[in-house]
């Protein structure tokens, strides 16, 4: 079968709760009663937090798969609390976006959370790319400069790793808007901080 998808985003302020949704055809995942179902279960991590939102699919799920007649689950539940949470949804409707923030300005918000959605982000800080993931890309780096002199390759090799979490971290990515300044310096200058982000792509 192929499957679809379906992501909704519910917000209560401080608050935003996200869940991936595949259903077995288009004309379910379009459905106002998957809507209205996946409504009940953000409400309800909003209310007790996500464990409580998994414990009460679990519960309501059979129910539910009786009256549409069709198989649905959870891909992914994440929710995220700070300061100030701000979705944003792109316009061809398989990209969403949550950012954290600590103070902000509406317009500032909405500029993050877009660049998130544009340049695929994979963590928010460099640090947070795991090891794993650099050796991995080691391999190639070492192939692709093996006609360097062996005193210049280490150099080389870590200007390589740092570039690489550079552009893979939403803080340090060159911001959409302004490519003179990264992310984090971009929010630092508009007197605010980037806490968290969480994006879901179909």
């Amino acid at each position: 079968a192929t499957w679809e998808w379906r992501v909704f985003i519910k917000k209560d302020w401080n608050k935003s709760v996200m869940i991936k949704i595949w259903c077995e055809t288009d004309f379910v995942a379009n459905n106002e009663k998957v809507s209205e179902f996946a409504d009940t279960i953000l409400s309800e991590a909003l209310a007790n937090w996500v464990e409580a939102a998994a414990k009460k699919w679990d519960e309501t799920l059979a129910e539910f798969i009786w009256i549409i007649w069709e198989n649905i689950k959870i891909e992914e539940i994440k929710m995220t609390e700070s300061d100030v949470s701000w979705s944003y949804i792109h316009s061809n409707w398989k990209i969403w976006v949550i950012v954290n923030l600590k103070w902000w300005t509406e317009e500032v918000a909405a500029d993050i959370a877009m660049h998130a959605a544009a340049m695929m982000p994979e963590v928010l800080d460099p640090s947070e790319i795991e090891q794993s993931i650099i050796d991995h890309e080691k391999t190639f780096w070492v192939d692709e400069l093996k006609w360097k002199p062996e005193n210049i390759m280490e150099n080389i090799m870590k200007w390589k790793e740092a570039k690489f979490r550079w552009e893979k971290a939403l803080k340090t990515q060159n911001f959409v808007k302004d490519s003179s300044v990264t992310c984090e310096k971009f929010a630092k200058n508009n007197w605010w901080e980037i806490i968290e982000f969480i994006r879901f792509s179909v």
